[in-house]
């Protein structure tokens, strides 16, 4: 009865007496400063590459100082007015580029393959069809 076979899946339900039957299995994150970027800690502006960057624009994907993003965002252009900035200090991690689409980057884990996933793979790579597109993506914030 605990026994199942369904699309080719076997599944089966145990229970375990003792937690530590159960193999733990870790994502770990971990960032690396040098002492150098430690003193030199506030981000360029991506536009002018002179002054320290004070928003990012998710939509644009970049960091900006104040007088880019002002004549960037604000002078004159209604459709950019629109784009939502957010502190410099809440900017989203970068996991780096994802080795088969170099394009994008890492958004997801898979818990499964235990391997980082971008949104190209997750829509028309490695997992987006066949078993690997059941499998649950963790996404990396």
């Amino acid at each position: 009865p605990d026994d199942q076979f369904t699309d080719g899946i076997y599944k089966h339900d145990y229970v375990l007496a003792d937690s530590s039957q159960v193999l733990p299995c870790y994502y770990v994150q971990f960032e690396v400063t040098s002492e150098k970027k430690k003193e030199n800690s506030g981000q360029l502006c991506d536009q002018c590459q002179e002054s320290e960057a004070v928003v990012y624009c998710q939509a644009d994907e970049v960091a900006l100082c104040y007088d880019c993003d002002e004549e960037h965002h604000n002078r004159g252009n209604k459709i950019l007015s629109k784009h939502v900035r957010i502190p410099i200090s809440h900017k989203p991690k970068s996991y780096g580029p994802c080795y088969l689409h170099p394009d994008h980057t890492y958004e997801f884990f898979c818990g499964i393959c235990q391997q980082p996933v971008c949104l190209m793979c997750k829509m028309a790579g490695s997992h987006s069809s066949g078993e690997n597109a059941t499998h649950y993506l963790i996404k990396m914030d």
